[in-house]
């Protein structure tokens, strides 16, 4: 991809230190379904999804990995959820609520959170 060419510039030194020798053919193959798998071919099903579906499932799709991955991680026993977790899936979920609402259940929603966070500090003009 076009990210190859900057991340290459920058790394180069460090990727000529590695001993790709080393590697398994099997190290090899799971960098490839990280690459074509895991990357190119979600971006392709994205754009299929967004063709035969709204981009609003597309987009709930699309930040709701991140979520999946977490709790994924959880489940597993190789993360532990914290208080970061907790915020990040809030915001996300809120993303999502904000972009999926219609523009006027939106715009009263900001600007009364706007509103309750001016008359915290002390100011008016919101």
């Amino acid at each position: 991809t076009i990210s190859v060419i900057p991340v290459s510039l920058f790394g180069w030194s460090e990727m000529q230190a590695i001993n790709y020798a080393s590697y398994s053919a099997q190290t090899y193959w799971a960098i490839g379904y990280v690459i074509i798998g895991a990357t190119v071919l979600t971006y392709l099903l994205n754009n299929y999804g967004i063709k035969y579906s709204s981009p609003t499932v597309v987009s709930t799709y699309i930040n709701a990995q991140p979520i999946i991955a977490s709790l994924w991680a959880v489940s597993f026993g190789t993360d532990s959820p914290s208080v970061i977790h907790f915020a990040a899936a809030s915001l996300v979920v809120l993303g999502v609520y904000l972009v999926s609402s219609p523009l006027r259940t939106t715009r009263k929603l900001l600007r009364s959170s706007l509103q309750a966070v001016a008359k915290k500090v002390g100011r008016s003009e919101y």
